[in-house]
Protein backbone atom coordinates (compact mmCIF):
# COMPACT_ATOMS: atom_id res chain seq x y z
CA UNK A 1 0.00 0.00 0.00
CA UNK A 2 3.08 2.61 1.25
CA UNK A 3 4.16 1.88 -2.17
CA UNK A 4 1.17 2.21 -3.92
CA UNK A 5 0.59 5.52 -2.63
CA UNK A 6 4.13 7.03 -3.30
CA UNK A 7 4.14 6.25 -7.13
CA UNK A 8 0.89 6.88 -7.77
CA UNK A 9 1.43 9.15 -10.46
CA UNK A 10 2.93 6.95 -12.23
CA UNK A 11 -0.38 5.02 -12.91
CA UNK A 12 -3.63 5.28 -14.22
CA UNK A 13 -5.55 4.03 -11.45
CA UNK A 14 -5.42 2.64 -8.57
CA UNK A 15 -6.63 -0.62 -9.52
CA UNK A 16 -2.84 -0.88 -11.89
CA UNK A 17 -0.45 0.01 -9.34
CA UNK A 18 -2.40 -2.26 -7.05
CA UNK A 19 -2.19 -5.54 -9.17
CA UNK A 20 1.30 -4.55 -10.04
CA UNK A 21 2.09 -4.61 -6.15
CA UNK A 22 -0.17 -7.90 -5.43
CA UNK A 23 2.11 -9.45 -8.31
CA UNK A 24 5.28 -8.22 -6.87
CA UNK A 25 4.56 -9.78 -3.44
CA UNK A 26 3.40 -13.16 -4.84
CA UNK A 27 6.88 -13.30 -6.88
CA UNK A 28 8.68 -12.77 -3.78
CA UNK A 29 6.89 -14.84 -1.56
CA UNK A 30 7.62 -17.92 -4.34
CA UNK A 31 11.07 -16.95 -5.06
CA UNK A 32 12.63 -15.76 -1.88
CA UNK A 33 13.62 -18.12 0.74
CA UNK A 34 13.03 -15.58 4.02
CA UNK A 35 13.12 -18.78 6.85
CA UNK A 36 16.29 -18.21 8.15
CA UNK A 37 17.89 -15.67 9.72
CA UNK A 38 20.07 -12.88 7.78
CA UNK A 39 18.58 -13.58 4.45
CA UNK A 40 17.73 -9.85 3.85
CA UNK A 41 21.58 -9.30 3.98
CA UNK A 42 22.50 -11.71 1.25
CA UNK A 43 24.10 -10.74 -1.77
CA UNK A 44 22.27 -13.39 -3.12
CA UNK A 45 18.69 -12.10 -1.76
CA UNK A 46 19.45 -8.78 -3.14
CA UNK A 47 19.96 -10.05 -6.29
CA UNK A 48 16.95 -12.26 -6.63
CA UNK A 49 14.69 -9.23 -5.57
CA UNK A 50 16.27 -7.07 -8.16
CA UNK A 51 15.72 -10.22 -10.86
CA UNK A 52 11.70 -10.41 -9.62
CA UNK A 53 11.48 -6.63 -9.64
CA UNK A 54 12.47 -6.50 -13.20
CA UNK A 55 10.45 -9.74 -14.20
CA UNK A 56 7.31 -8.65 -12.64
CA UNK A 57 7.13 -5.00 -13.72
CA UNK A 58 9.37 -5.13 -17.40
CA UNK A 59 8.09 -8.48 -18.32
CA UNK A 60 4.64 -9.44 -16.99
CA UNK A 61 3.67 -5.40 -17.19
CA UNK A 62 5.47 -4.06 -19.52
CA UNK A 63 6.57 -0.91 -17.65
CA UNK A 64 9.56 -0.30 -17.77
CA UNK A 65 9.26 3.54 -17.66
CA UNK A 66 8.96 2.61 -13.40
CA UNK A 67 12.73 1.08 -13.00
CA UNK A 68 14.20 4.41 -12.77
CA UNK A 69 15.33 6.57 -9.74
CA UNK A 70 14.88 4.67 -6.51
CA UNK A 71 11.91 2.60 -7.65
CA UNK A 72 13.67 -0.58 -7.57
CA UNK A 73 15.33 -0.19 -4.18
CA UNK A 74 11.85 0.88 -2.26
CA UNK A 75 10.67 -2.32 -3.37
CA UNK A 76 13.38 -4.00 -1.92
CA UNK A 77 13.46 -1.34 0.92
CA UNK A 78 9.76 -2.00 1.51
CA UNK A 79 9.78 -5.89 0.95
CA UNK A 80 12.68 -6.66 3.25
CA UNK A 81 10.99 -4.41 6.02
CA UNK A 82 8.10 -6.04 5.76
CA UNK A 83 9.52 -9.75 5.66
CA UNK A 84 12.09 -9.52 7.90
Amino acid sequence: THLIEEYDDAFEDDENAAELAAAIVETFEDRIDYGYPGWETTQSTEQQITKLVFDVVIKEFDRADLISGSFEDDIRTYLISNYV
